[in-house]
């Protein structure tokens, strides 16, 4: 399956965004494993430490900010539109 690449500009840096990468870091302990970081790394060389996701299920909509509220990208993602309850 092939997908049409498109971009959009970090609103941080100006740069061009066309992928991101989202990374976890667990601590591992006795009894379970605990996330200890967040962190998402653009394509245009900006890194969102503990990102928050805001996310329009009416419209598909998404902006990522970083923990102080600043935005880095919004782009629209169809498939995150919700349908309506589906049994």
């Amino acid at each position: 399956m092939s997908t049409e690449e498109f971009s959009v500009n970090c609103f941080n840096c100006k740069g061009e965004v066309n992928s991101f990468k989202q990374v976890l870091q667990y601590i591992l302990s006795e009894n379970a494993a605990v996330q200890e970081s967040q962190t998402i790394e653009l394509s245009c060389g900006c890194t969102i430490d503990f990102p928050d996701w805001k996310i329009d299920l009416t419209t598909g909509q998404c902006r990522i900010e970083d923990f102080a509220g600043n935005v880095f990208i919004e782009f629209y993602d169809e498939e995150l539109i919700s349908e309506g309850d589906e049994d």
